[in-house]
């Protein structure tokens, strides 16, 4: 299960501990995670808004030992020692941009980073959003491929956490350029 929040300045201390939430999206308003707030959760995924601006995580906001993938834009401008608890989950990444606060953290503390996710709609990852970006979402939908980690969060491109054919058709649009950015 996953949520996603709006208008949302703070998120307090132990709001999402012991959640049995897999999925957070995190809205443009944001501007503090609090120590704790998703202590002990099962969360794999957190997503803040690209849009976020002047954004602190404070110690230990994200220690969860299930967090597998954090997605932190350069809006993100503070990031303290033990954002990630004590002990960082092995398996964690953290995705950004280059040359931020992101890739420094996860450079200091040996985390996988990447820029990959920034790509939304490339799903296939060729640097073209194209009908085959479609088809794998539309695969995904119907059970024939499955798609996982940050492949996922760019066929996502409504941010519903969900992979359907609605992604798929915003895709499409996109590469026919009936539209020019994903909602």
């Amino acid at each position: 299960s996953s949520v996603t929040l709006s208008d949302l300045e703070k998120l307090e201390s132990t709001t999402f501990g012991r959640s049995g939430l897999k999925s957070l999206t995190l809205p443009d308003t944001i501007k503090i995670l609090g120590e704790e707030a998703i202590l002990q959760s099962n969360l794999e995924i957190v997503r803040i808004s690209s849009q976020a601006q002047n954004v602190t995580l404070e110690n230990n906001s994200m220690a969860s030992d299930h967090l597998k993938s954090a997605y932190l834009p350069s809006g993100v401008t503070i990031i303290r020692e033990r954002t990630f608890g004590w002990q960082p989950p092995e398996d964690l990444s953290i995705y950004g941009e280059a040359g931020t606060v992101a890739e420094a953290y996860a450079n200091a503390h040996n985390i996988t980073f990447s820029t990959e996710m920034w790509q939304q709609g490339d799903v296939n990852k060729d640097s073209n959003i194209n009908a085959s970006d479609a088809l794998m979402d539309l695969q995904h939908a119907v059970k024939e491929l499955t798609l996982t980690d940050s492949d996922f969060v760019r066929g996502d491109v409504n941010k519903d956490n969900v992979v359907n054919a609605s992604d798929g058709l915003q895709i499409l649009r996109y590469s026919v350029k009936e539209i020019n950015h994903f909602d």
